[in-house]
């Protein structure tokens, strides 16, 4: 008689259990299948070893796809396959500014690796060799964050030696393999390497550290017995290595010498700029999104989706545009083949001129066609979404605020939810909000903040561009307050555009272009406040009334991630 078989794909324990037990009714010799039995006992432990047996099958099914798989090893393993090596750890780069009280008879050497410090112990090191010549006080150098380490090990002389540095955070670009004082280079495989060639490969290991390998004198040359391999690296701490602020980086470690030998004791070290772009090791949702972007790039840089994912994969980078004459408006074919580049780091921070510099080299190696790098500053629009909101019985009306803001934040992190050159839709926004099982429904509008600053031109105290045009008409409101929960409310535009003030014993006058964005404001500010302004765009024109829309170098961010709800009623509150 024939039997359906058991579908082993549906393997939930109570549909084992059913199917079991349909099975053995549909025999003549199996009718022990009552609750309380010992055949449904056994019934029962079957389908318990067969639930686990198949749940290790699907997991190990699971382990051998990158967008399933979830161990980190199986990840690593995977992207090998495509030659991606996630990156390690990387150290914030910058520039340190060496400084003397008084000129000196004798150049003032800084050698390459000198070791800096912050208050705090943070290490930071010198990325070249400086001089502070005769006659001069002062001398800027490249730095990057992190401690030097040397390993010095003896070669076993036998083929395809293997040498694992058992530290999790090697810099991912500042490893050096020296074989008797000599520098040898990094390759990714040995495939194009003579017997002779003197190359190193790098293997991630599965626990964070490094294992350095030779060839068999074959496929890449092989150190010789007794050798000495120097392994030198820089230890870094990663995104704890990004320094904000200026002069924070004030001491050196050990003395520095002058050209006569003598000891220069009046030297000092700053950091007149940011100290950025470093960035922890890879984790697997960021190997498991990068590695196949880079890899469809095919190690070079040709077309605008090549440029975003190489530059997005280099360390430290939260997002980035680019685009060329055909995309400016209207097109601009006097920029002959210049690239424009638009990027934000992790943070919302702004790229360091020493970033810039060292990205662009980066880049020059991965461009097929000959091109000139623009960096145009990335604008950011602080968008406040303004709404009322109806919430359902049975939710406090401050958790779903809570919520609400929190909802909406999510559609609002830098690199993923919001991009550069990247629109926010007014009713995205919305729907998810609508999807809160407290909300009933929201009423929504998007607000644009932009802090003036003083601006004295014979007319006006204060002033500023708008950057998100043209400019609703009656949307523009003027605020003064020490924060905005305190602030008031100053002036606003009528139908026409034109202001008329909320509060005179702050408003004085003042003008807004409504296309050109140019406002000008004479008003009255206490002391410890600020004055700014609130508009919505206004895009009627492109079918698009209530969103943001933005230009290939701006990007939306939701102002200080709270939502700026005005009312919020139960659905049945008068």
């Amino acid at each position: 008689m024939a039997t359906k078989l058991i579908d082993y794909v549906d393997y939930d324990f109570d549909r084992l259990v059913t199917q079991l037990t349909n099975r053995l009714k549909a025999t003549d010799t199996w009718k022990d299948t009552y609750r309380s039995s010992t055949g449904q006992m056994l019934i029962e432990l079957y389908a318990y070893i067969g639930n686990l047996v198949l749940y290790y099958i699907e997991r190990r099914a699971e382990e051998s796809y990158l967008e399933t798989a979830q161990l980190r090893s199986s990840v690593i393993n995977l992207v090998r396959l495509i030659n991606y090596n996630p990156k390690r750890k990387v150290s914030a780069i910058g520039v340190l500014k060496f400084t003397i009280d008084a000129t000196r008879a004798y150049k003032v050497y800084i050698p390459q690796y000198t070791e800096c410090k912050t208050s705090a112990g943070a290490k930071y090191l010198v990325s070249e060799d400086a001089v502070i010549l005769v006659g001069a006080t002062n001398v800027t150098v490249s730095g990057i964050q992190g401690q030097l380490i040397n390993i010095t090990l003896s070669s076993s002389g036998t083929a395809n030696q293997e040498y694992q540095i058992a530290d999790d955070s090697v810099e991912n670009t500042n490893l050096f393999v020296y074989v008797d004082g000599e520098i040898w280079t990094e390759v990714s495989s040995f495939t194009s390497s003579t017997s002779t060639s003197k190359e190193y490969r790098v293997r991630s290991e599965l626990d964070g550290t490094i294992t350095v390998l030779f060839g068999d004198d074959v496929f890449g040359k092989s150190p010789a017995l007794g050798s000495t391999i120097l392994l030198k690296y820089i230890k870094s701490t990663g995104v704890n290595g990004n320094v904000y602020e200026t002069d924070k980086i004030t001491s050196i470690t050990g003395t520095i010498y002058d050209g006569n030998d003598v000891a220069v004791t009046d030297i000092t070290v700053t950091n007149e700029d940011v100290f950025i772009g470093g960035d922890d090791a890879e984790d697997i949702e960021t190997i498991r999104s990068e590695a196949p972007k880079v890899f469809k790039t095919g190690d070079r840089a040709v077309t605008k989706t090549d440029f975003i994912s190489i530059i997005e994969n280099y360390a430290g980078v939260a997002n980035a545009n680019v685009w060329g004459e055909n995309e400016e408006t209207p097109p601009n074919y006097n920029l002959f083949n210049t690239l424009k580049i638009c990027l934000l780091m992790e943070n919302w921070a702004y790229p360091s001129a020493a970033f810039k510099q060292v990205l662009s080299e980066y880049l020059y190696t991965k461009s097929m066609l000959t091109v000139k790098y623009e960096y145009t500053p990335a604008i950011i629009l602080y968008v406040v979404p303004t709404m009322t909101v109806r919430i359902n019985r049975g939710f406090t009306k401050s958790q779903s605020e809570t919520n609400i803001s929190s909802t909406l934040a999510g559609r609002f992190l830098l690199g993923t939810t919001t991009l550069l050159g990247r629109s926010k839709r007014i009713s995205d926004l919305i729907s998810y909000v609508e999807n809160l099982s407290e909300v009933s429904y929201v009423h929504m509008h998007l607000e644009i903040r932009k802090e003036l600053v003083s601006y004295y031109d014979s007319y006006y105290l204060y002033g500023e561009m708008l950057q998100a045009l043209p400019a609703v008409s009656n949307s523009v409101s003027i605020y003064v307050g020490a924060t905005d929960t305190t602030a008031i409310l100053i002036a606003h535009t009528d139908i026409d555009g034109n202001f008329v003030p909320d509060d005179s014993s702050y408003w004085i006058g003042g003008t807004v272009n409504l296309t050109t964005g140019y406002i000008g404001i004479d008003a009255t500010v206490p002391s410890g406040e600020f004055i700014w302004v609130r508009y919505q765009q206004d895009n009627s024109a492109l079918n698009s009334q209530g969103d943001v829309v933005v230009d290939q170098d701006q990007v939306c961010q939701m102002y200080n991630d709270e939502a700026d709800i005005t009312e919020i009623k139960y659905v049945d509150e008068a």
